[in-house]
């Protein structure tokens, strides 16, 4: 899979798009899904096969962060905002998403 393929969403986006059927995702069901029919289905799938996740020993890496004043439009934030919680997480995550295509560009 190329990463130019992966696409992140959010449950409600996902919700949205499942109501105007742009995707069979069934979110209720993934919400219900015991943990042993979690890890059938990741046995099952193809893209997982042969890969062996050890979650005692996971460790969740966050990018090193700075806090820095940055004038932002205000039609910028206040559109980030409507979005819901941690609206500067998304924001920031638009402007690494962007690094990382010029990034690609310049290769």
């Amino acid at each position: 899979m190329k990463s130019e393929d992966i696409r992140i969403y959010t449950a409600d986006e996902l919700e949205a798009m499942r109501r105007r059927g742009e995707t069979k995702t069934d979110l209720n069901r993934l919400r219900t899904m015991t943990e042993e029919e979690l890890e059938r289905s990741i046995a099952d799938d193809p893209d997982w096969c042969g890969i062996t996740v050890d979650w005692d020993n996971a460790t969740w890496v966050s990018p090193e962060q700075e806090a820095v004043t940055l004038p932002l439009d205000r039609e910028v934030i206040d559109w980030f905002r409507r979005q819901g919680d941690d609206y500067q997480g998304r924001i920031a995550e638009v402007l690494r998403e962007h690094v990382r295509a010029h990034r690609k560009d310049a290769a």
